[in-house]
Order: structure tokens, then sequence, then C-alpha cells
């Protein structure tokens, strides 16, 4: 769904206020939520509501809160064949994972990174800020040759 995620791993719809900054709190985030009237689904649960069949392309931009809302929808993660994850070069939040802590938290629930795109770098610096990766089942066919050619 949304931004952000509580302590359950449900997906919720955070506020689009300009300088609205998100923090990787499930309690502020529960708070924010309810204030907004955002609704809280899991991913799971809206699958399977909906009577969706895999496999599934799971897209996040949420903002450091990732890994609570993978975890929410463990299920439906089991069954993706591609998951693409806005990722970034700092560290958002205490409990954010920056781009290679993401790579092997991935590669933890059997999913490799294959491809990016959208890179962005920072004003102030030119530093890299963020990406997108694009992960693939481990066991699919883009990881049975690490052969070049």
């Amino acid at each position: 769904r949304g931004p952000g995620a509580g302590s359950g791993g449900e997906a919720r719809r955070a506020p689009q206020e300009p300088g609205h900054r998100l923090r990787s709190k499930a309690g502020d985030l529960a708070r924010i939520t309810r204030e907004a009237g955002g609704p809280v689904e899991r991913g799971h649960d809206e699958v399977a509501e909906r009577g969706l069949a895999g496999p599934y392309l799971i897209k996040l931009d949420t903002h450091g809160f990732e890994v609570p809302i993978l975890e929410g929808a463990a299920k439906t993660m089991a069954k993706a064949s591609l998951i693409v994850i806005e990722t970034y070069v700092f560290q958002l939040s205490p409990t954010s994972l920056t781009f290679d802590r993401m790579c092997l938290w991935m590669r933890e629930r059997g999913f490799g990174p294959i491809d990016m795109s959208e890179p962005l770098w920072r004003p102030r610096d030119g530093s890299l800020w963020q990406i997108d990766l694009f992960f693939v089942p481990l066991a699919g066919p883009a990881f049975q040759s690490n052969q070049y050619y």
C-alpha cells in the first residue's frame, strides 16, 4: 500500500504533506496513520481477499519501512517473481537498511539483486542517494549460472 508499517508488518498509508518526514518507529507511524485515517492492510491478506494468483511483482518506495512491510507480506513475497525496492546509500533512520544491507537481507530470504534503475544523486555533494534495486528468486534461471556468456 503506502509508505510505512506497523509493528505487525501491516502496510500503512501515510499522509502526503509537504515537508512531512516519516520516522521508522511503529508507534509514531501508527499515530500518524490514525490521524490521517489511512488504511492498514497486510500484504498477504490483501492478495487473498482479492483472490490474486501469483507470481507477484512487489514494488516498494517506503523510505526506510521496507523490512516490516515485507515481513507482513511474507506469504506474498514467497510467490514473487520480482521485487523492486527503492534503496538508500545513507541510513535514513536507526531501523532502516542501507542498500548493501538490504541486499543481504533479501539474500537471506532467497532473493538476489539482478538489475537497478532510477539512480538519484544528492544535490549538495553529488553523492549517490538512492537507487531502485530489482530482486529475483535465487532459485530462478538467472542465478543458475555464474558465467558471463
